[in-house]
């Protein structure tokens, strides 16, 4: 398979499905992912991904991610987060200059949360970010109006990775912060491009891979969706 160009779920659609349902797929493309062998109507899909819902809102109370001035987030909204999340960041400084961190895991799932209504999963690959600005912001919790730095993003096997520059006045108290593990979570605020998304399922969850996306910017936050995405480092 060429990895230049990733399959998507009109590519998987069994040669039974006709053109009405085809169209009706479009407008509920997370109902592709629940389409079985043996089906031959979309109608046990559809039964499934109901089900699915269901099972989910009985087990968690679902997470919302974060949106901001119309642009998506990877971070969850506050008031939902169950608790801060604080790691152990590698501080080797006395006075934060740079920070460096994984922004966003690339195949691996987020914690299930509310996507559009439906509640399900989210991931991120490499063909997710398709327009990326040579630096972008690094925001406080999504607050353009709470800058503490410009990010340099880049790709990598394991993910959209940042190295920051901190040019906040304030650098002792986020160093403080740092050291205790505070704000240590990434986040990315992106632009969607829901028409070109894929769909498929993770554990009986609609999985949306997010692609052809642009970045806008990065923030450090309380809570992010992937646990993976955090502060590394700090000099």
């Amino acid at each position: 398979m060429n990895t230049d160009t990733p399959t998507t779920w009109i590519d998987r659609l069994p040669d039974w499905i006709i053109d009405h349902e085809i169209r009706w797929l479009t407008r509920h493309p997370w109902i592709a992912g629940f389409i079985q062998p043996g089906d031959y109507s979309i109608d046990p899909a559809v039964a499934r991904f109901e089900n699915s819902q269901r099972r989910f809102t009985r087990r968690n109370p679902p997470n919302e991610l974060l949106e901001v001035r119309g642009y998506e987030t990877t971070s969850l909204r506050s008031g939902n987060a169950t608790t801060d999340i604080r790691r152990t960041v590698h501080v080797h400084t006395t006075e934060a200059q740079h920070l460096e961190g994984l922004a966003v895991p690339y195949g691996q799932p987020s914690t299930p949360v509310e996507i559009g209504g439906l509640l399900g999963v989210e991931q991120f690959d490499r063909h997710s970010i398709t327009l990326m600005p040579t630096t972008v912001p690094l925001h406080v919790d999504h607050d353009p109006d709470h800058t503490i730095g410009r990010a340099t993003p880049r790709h990598t096997t394991t993910g959209l990775r940042i190295d920051a520059t901190i040019t906040t006045t304030d650098k002792q108290t986020w160093l403080q912060r740092w050291i205790r593990g505070e704000y240590s979570s990434l986040s990315i605020a992106f632009k969607a491009a829901p028409l070109h998304d894929d769909w498929s399922t993770y554990d009986g969850l609609p999985l949306r891979i997010v692609r052809g996306a642009e970045l806008v910017e990065t923030s450090v936050v309380r809570a992010g969706a992937y646990t993976q995405a955090r502060i590394e480092t700090v000099t």
